[in-house]
């Protein structure tokens, strides 16, 4: 059988576009001062917000994966995603769908032309055999 790309499905994923800035843009809060100091402005407050937005988003995509591939229990599977979130996503799939995953590259291919992906993946092209 040759393998082929379709797509199986598509989900949009709010969160997952635009920045961070792009969607907390509050300043950083006074605290008061404590032991003689005054107070001031805290450092950057958001670090620790855009790290839980992002593993959040790690955490909905590899649920997302687990439902699709254990409703296809025979499938094998190719992934990609930028590195920002390779990692993160595989560490959170579960392992009967991890342990089916075929091939997995490190590399952001949202806006590659469905032509180029089989290069990406080593697949032959269309058409061809095995």
């Amino acid at each position: 059988m040759t393998p082929s790309l379709t797509v199986a499905e598509a989900v949009d994923l709010v969160d997952g576009k635009g920045s961070y800035a792009d969607q907390n843009t509050d300043q950083a809060g006074r605290f008061p001062g404590s032991k003689g100091r005054p107070a001031g402005m805290s450092i950057d407050e958001r670090l620790p917000m855009q790290e839980e937005r992002e593993r959040r988003l790690a955490q909905e995509l590899a649920n997302r994966l687990d439902v699709f591939f254990r409703a296809r229990p025979a499938a094998q599977w190719h992934f990609a995603a930028g590195p920002k979130y390779h990692n993160e996503i595989l560490v959170r799939l579960s392992p009967e769908v991890r342990d089916r995953l075929d091939r997995s590259i490190q590399k952001e291919l949202a806006n590659v032309p469905l032509a180029e992906l089989r290069s990406h993946f080593k697949l032959t092209p269309a058409g061809a055999g095995s």
